[in-house]
């Protein structure tokens, strides 16, 4: 995941952790998988996942992971749905329409960097994204940079004394 990504995973209603409860026991509206995967134009779909990306260069991605690989001829059941919006590459209105969707759905949204719970509406799920480093690549993309990779350094155990 770039520095410059704010990734959101969908979970069930009434879910209190993510991964708890896989959207694999959820039923989805054929509807809502359809205009998920219409929301961004390039499909770049490889083994279990399917995945779709905006055609800047620096844009957002959804992914919508399968339990199975989607050449198994079975109904592949849906894991997770995960988008990754791109403030330096496309407009807010993508993850508008985005977190509409999910609204519409009843489900909730899990914000990956900040590790909070979301209502799914734009003001709730702006004001997370203004806590993250995705939001600092837009007023000083060297500083958000840095930022990540002193997160990843952390996070993998690498953090200078």
């Amino acid at each position: 995941m770039g520095f410059y990504h704010y990734k959101l995973s969908v979970f069930p209603p009434d879910c209190d952790r993510p991964g708890d409860e896989p959207l694999k026991d959820v039923p989805l509206d054929s509807s809502f998988l359809s205009e998920l995967r219409s929301l961004l134009p390039q499909n770049k779909s490889w083994g279990p996942v399917e995945e779709f990306e905006s055609s800047a260069e620096w844009g957002s991605d959804l992914r919508i992971w399968h339990v199975e690989d989607l050449t198994n001829p079975l109904r592949a059941d849906i894991e997770s749905i995960d988008f990754r919006f791109s403030p330096l590459g496309d407009p807010v209105e993508v993850l508008e329409t985005f977190i509409n969707l999910v609204s519409q759905q009843n489900f909730g949204l899990f914000s990956c960097e900040t590790r909070q719970h979301l209502a799914p509406e734009l003001a709730i799920v702006l004001d997370d994204f203004k806590q993250t480093v995705a939001f600092e690549a837009l007023s000083d993309p060297e500083a958000a940079l840095l930022k990540a990779a002193e997160q990843a350094s952390k996070k993998d155990g690498r953090e200078k004394p």
